[in-house]
């Protein structure tokens, strides 16, 4: 995914982005649903293979650990890529998906101190909301991206989730969600995530 992201020339479309996040999202969702859950915690451009025909698959479990043990060697690798003093869990995960997700929309790696600015969204948000001819859907992309590295754990989706506001914003057609612009975050809307 690395070297397609690096060839792209302008944006990637968020029609394209969605699609790749899915996929990824289903595959770390299958991981976190094994007994006992294994983490991936290798969530990075570079660990995702993509087909011919644009099927992302996660590779390279060298990370990877079952929920609870410990692999020191992954701890020291992977301690950049989670805040500071954050237990490993499946919420790590969710935080580096978050990071992959920046990348994707910004062709560009983006680090934890970056991310947890305080200015990083607002930028990010003018830096897209004022393109020309941009998807209005990117607005609920980046509140997805935002949740995803929330710098409480508890407060990020689970995988299970982050498929389910994925799915219904690939969904949307882009010329309906100006409309939606202003509803609210699907994990914030318990309703909503009560029906899908």
């Amino acid at each position: 995914m690395k070297n397609f992201i690096q060839a792209q020339k302008g944006p990637i479309p968020l029609q394209q982005i969605l699609r790749c996040a899915i996929e990824i999202a289903q595959g770390v969702a299958w991981l976190h649903s094994r007994d006992p859950c294994v983490l991936y915690r290798g969530l990075r451009s570079s660990n995702i293979f993509m087909t011919s025909t644009g099927i992302c698959k996660l590779s390279d479990f060298g990370w990877s650990q079952v929920l609870g043990t410990t692999n020191n060697d992954a701890f020291l690798y992977h301690q950049g890529s989670n805040l500071p003093g954050e237990d490993v869990s499946t919420a790590s995960d969710v935080f580096m998906f978050g990071q992959l997700l920046v990348e994707l929309l910004t062709r560009s790696p983006v680090e934890t101190n970056q991310i947890i600015s305080e200015n990083f969204f607002t930028d990010l948000r003018k830096t897209f909301l004022q393109t020309e001819n941009v998807d209005p859907r990117v607005n609920n992309f980046i509140s997805i991206i935002e949740n995803c590295v929330d710098q409480i754990p508890s407060n990020r989706m689970s995988f299970e989730n982050q498929l389910i506001s994925l799915r219904q914003l690939l969904d949307r057609e882009p010329e309906k969600s100006k409309e939606k612009e202003n509803e609210k975050p699907l994990w914030d809307d318990e309703e909503a995530l009560k029906k899908a």
